[in-house]
């Protein structure tokens, strides 16, 4: 019989906000009926809720494939009535339907239900697209939802048609610096970068770059996730001088923005770089510091903590015999 799992501070507040969920679904029922706005509302609310215990609940301490199924297979019958309840409301093809047909699809992704997942997409995007055009933000992250599920799917080249299709009505309508659609160039390169076309998917970033630096989205969170995918390209092209700095600019911006945890991450990457390029003293320092935050926000026992302890012992390994550096080396890339 496997031990019983420790139930954590997290664990509970979670089920309380479940249990919540419930409270008002219940309420909303028995107020208004089994068939209103209200009710569907309060249906997506608590299959969100359930679907979400598989995903920010502490997933080491918290996810199993038993609960996982249950709380899947509830989120999905919540789904289709809210789904069921708008499509009564409102009609088949209103803006309000693709939302939920949205959620259901995602849920179906997530129990590789792709199938069905797919015919959930096409019928949310066609509702979205004649609502209200090819250039707007929610045709583009349906967009989003339906390429990565095509890419899942191992349907690629859809998922590149799928793309580019949208940026070029959108930059047909709104020009091609308009920042809009720049989530969806970033998508094209990761994708293009996933099918090896590394001098494509660097074109995109580069496109995506240019258009972030003209605005004040440069200094975001997510011009900083850019950035780091940017990097990780620039380094499997072996351009391992242009992928440093990149990195250098992202850690720039998450200090700006205290953001720890990413922080943290950053440190990691740039002191993998550094030691593959073997800069070992300039590394070790950035991995001290990299696992003292990734140890105190996710443990000891986490896998990214593990291997950032093991490439400490490595760099510790090699500087061994050499003399200690003189600079500050963290403080190097940020001057």
């Amino acid at each position: 019989m496997p031990p019983k799992k420790k139930i954590t501070a997290a664990d509970v507040a979670y089920e309380e906000k479940v249990a919540r969920a419930r409270e008002a679904l219940a309420k909303a029922e028995q107020t208004y009926g089994s068939e209103h706005l209200v009710v569907a509302n309060a249906l997506n609310n608590l299959a969100a809720r359930l679907r979400m215990m598989n995903w920010d609940a502490p997933c080491e301490e918290r996810r199993d494939l038993a609960s996982e199924t249950k709380w899947n297979e509830e989120a999905e019958q919540l789904y289709r009535r809210a789904l069921a309840i708008d499509e009564k409301l409102y009609g088949p093809e209103d803006f309000h339907v693709a939302v939920r047909l949205s959620n259901l699809a995602l849920i179906l992704r997530e129990m590789r239900r792709f199938e069905e997942a797919e015919e959930m997409c096409r019928r949310a995007l066609a509702v979205d697209e004649k609502a209200f055009g090819l250039a707007h933000p929610s045709v583009w992250a349906k967009t989003v939802d339906f390429a990565e599920l095509l890419t899942e799917m191992n349907r690629k080249d859809e998922a590149e048609s799928l793309y580019r299709r949208t940026i070029a009505a959108h930059e047909k309508i709104r020009g091609t610096d308009s920042l809009g659609i720049v989530s969806i160039i970033t998508n094209l390169a990761m994708l293009l970068e996933d099918m090896n076309r590394k001098e494509e998917a660097e074109s995109a970033y580069r496109h995506a770059l240019c258009i972030y630096e003209k605005s004040d989205e440069a200094k975001q969170p997510r011009f900083a996730t850019m950035l780091t995918n940017f990097a990780g390209l620039l380094r499997g092209m072996n351009r391992m001088e242009e992928a440093e700095s990149m990195y250098w600019r992202v850690l720039l911006l998450y200090e700006k923005s205290e953001d720890e945890l990413a922080i943290g991450a950053t440190l990691h990457n740039l002191s993998n770089l550094l030691s593959a390029t073997e800069h070992f003293l300039e590394a070790e320092p950035i991995c001290r510091r990299a696992l003292f935050i990734l140890e105190k926000h996710f443990g000891s026992a986490h896998p990214g903590v593990k291997a950032a302890r093991e490439q400490l012992v490595f760099l510790e390994e090699q500087n061994s015999n050499l003399p200690s550096p003189n600079d500050n080396s963290v403080d190097r890339g940020l001057s």
